[in-house]
């Protein structure tokens, strides 16, 4: 069994992970994001990683499980992951020539318990 598990469909962080020729396997989360209205931005990027990793940590008990996730802080809303094309491009548009955090969270769980969480904002 693998060591260290990224809870991770996102196509740039596999990506990255390749190009760090890294012995960690990828895993689907079981985990649905969903907008959070009652935490801010941070607090919901850092949810989102934390529950992406605990999502299958049940099942791989034994190994480290990383989860991230990616928010954008703009006009005090939290705008995750776009549904479609479409609607990348409109938030593309709405956020050129603004100011706007980006947001990310990395959590680590092992045998299912929050061992280290980070969130990071770049200004935009």
């Amino acid at each position: 069994m693998n060591k260290f598990i990224f809870s991770s469909t996102s196509p740039r962080r596999l990506e990255l992970l390749e190009k760090l020729n890294l012995n960690i396997k990828t895993i689907a989360p079981l985990f649905e994001e969903k907008p959070l209205s009652n935490l801010s931005s941070e607090d919901t990027a850092e949810f989102n990683s934390i529950n992406k990793a605990k999502s299958i940590s049940l099942k791989y008990r034994d190994s480290y499980i990383f989860g991230a996730d990616t928010v954008i802080s703009y006009k005090n809303n939290t705008i995750g992951k776009p549904k479609n094309d479409a609607e990348a491009l409109n938030i593309l548009l709405d956020l050129r020539n603004s100011f706007h955090k980006v947001i990310t969270s990395l959590s680590l769980i092992h045998k299912n318990q929050l061992i280290y969480s980070e969130k990071n904002n770049i200004i935009g």
